[in-house]
């Protein structure tokens, strides 16, 4: 790690790599509930459709 002059800046940078890494890490999480919800809408109207044309139920 580069150490700056003052211990300020220090803990300034460490917390903004926290927060960045944070946001990446919230950024995944949306992406994943995102891709889920899509298959899951996406499995519901494949049985819907299979239930109109007879094939389940």
């Amino acid at each position: 790690m580069i150490r700056l002059s003052h211990q300020s800046e220090v803990m300034d940078a460490r917390t903004y790599f926290y927060k960045e890494m944070m946001r990446n890490h919230m950024e995944d999480v949306l992406k994943r509930i995102a891709l889920g919800l899509l298959g899951v809408c996406s499995l519901r109207m494949i049985a819907l459709c299979a239930y109109m044309y007879g094939l389940i139920g």
